[in-house]
């Protein structure tokens, strides 16, 4: 499972100006012009190339005061420093400090203030005992990030050293040994855009099953879902199983859908192989958990059950299909 993740430097980093030409936070003439002087490449610049230079200075200018983490809320950490870079924000939300916790008590309107409630609670002598945490610690603080391990692009983290700029190659040989994966992203998220995690995860050549669906929470859109999965032909043709209810990963296909140019009969059930699940949070940021509580929440819990679509989402599905065989009787 991986949640808004960091995959391949270039391609997370390079994926974050097409995400803001999308949100409507660039124009399209200086997203074009970037993208043409800097040949699509934002991550290693030629210093030469100052054309390419002067329109990331002017890119840089018009996001230097959006969240990375969440474009529409408060940016509450910016500083009066301005920075050459906005992309390459280390997503601290919280400072190590210590803080008096009275005056908060009302409704705050940047979401960094009511991170004082967790450290108030984690730090507390009863939670502290209750979890266990050897009195040797006793003095150690707990901290919402661990920011010496952080990775922050071009700075170097205190703790380690960072020389694997992409992990794609490792989720390719998960895909051949037939690993299930649940990855979701905040629709929001500048810091790790949604854009550059499809990217990679469509260089992984998996066939597309079922795409760009709404799933539900309360009857309520939550997001997108996209399934691609690698199937193989199953010998039990009048077994109805719903997508992903059986750990014995049986699929019935209510939809008609193509792979590899071949039709899937609608009843058919078929052994899966292989299912990467990728979720859109709608509304979500960095990271969608903390933004979108209840969603995250059920989708883990669907994933987990191997139950991928909702009540809601499976009358819909059913409903539709009903749909389209009255309209092919007719």
């Amino acid at each position: 499972m991986l949640g808004n993740p960091l995959t391949d430097v270039r391609g997370d980093y390079n994926s974050k100006i097409e995400f803001a030409h999308n949100m409507a936070l660039l124009s399209d003439a200086i997203y074009e012009s970037t993208k043409e002087n800097c040949h699509g490449d934002y991550f290693n610049v030629d210093p030469n190339n100052t054309l390419c230079i002067h329109d990331l200075q002017v890119i840089y200018k018009c996001l230097e005061r959006i969240k990375p983490a969440h474009i529409l809320e408060p940016n509450c950490l910016y500083s009066n420093t301005l920075r050459s870079d906005p992309f390459r924000s280390d997503l601290t939300t919280f400072e190590n400090t210590s803080v008096d916790i009275l005056p908060q008590v009302q409704t705050r309107l940047c979401r960094e203030d009511n991170y004082i409630y967790f450290y108030a609670w984690a730090n507390s002598r009863d939670v502290r005992e209750a979890l266990h945490i050897h009195e040797e610690f006793g003095d150690t603080e707990w901290v919402q990030c661990n920011n010496t391990s952080k990775f922050n692009f071009h700075k170097k983290a205190i703790s380690y050293t960072y020389n694997i700029p992409s992990s794609v190659g490792y989720h390719r040989r998960l895909a051949d040994k037939k690993c299930r994966a649940l990855i979701y992203s905040g629709d929001h998220d500048m810091a790790v855009p949604y854009i550059s995690t499809l990217n990679w995860i469509k260089s992984l050549n998996l066939s597309l099953v079922d795409g760009w669906r709404s799933w539900f929470v309360n009857k309520q859109v939550a997001g997108l879902v996209i399934h691609q999965e690698i199937l193989k032909r199953g010998l039990q043709p009048n077994i109805c199983y719903c997508k992903g209810e059986k750990s014995t990963f049986k699929l019935l296909f209510w939809l008609v859908s193509l792979i590899d140019n071949s039709t899937l009969a609608k009843g058919a059930c078929y052994d899966l192989m292989m299912a990467y699940l990728f979720v859109f949070i709608k509304g979500g940021g960095h990271t969608a958990p903390e933004y979108k509580h209840k969603e995250c929440l059920s989708m883990l819990k669907m994933w987990i059950a191997n139950d991928t679509i909702n009540h809601d989402y499976k009358e819909m599905i059913l409903k539709k299909s009903e749909e389209d065989l009255l309209l092919r009787s007719i």
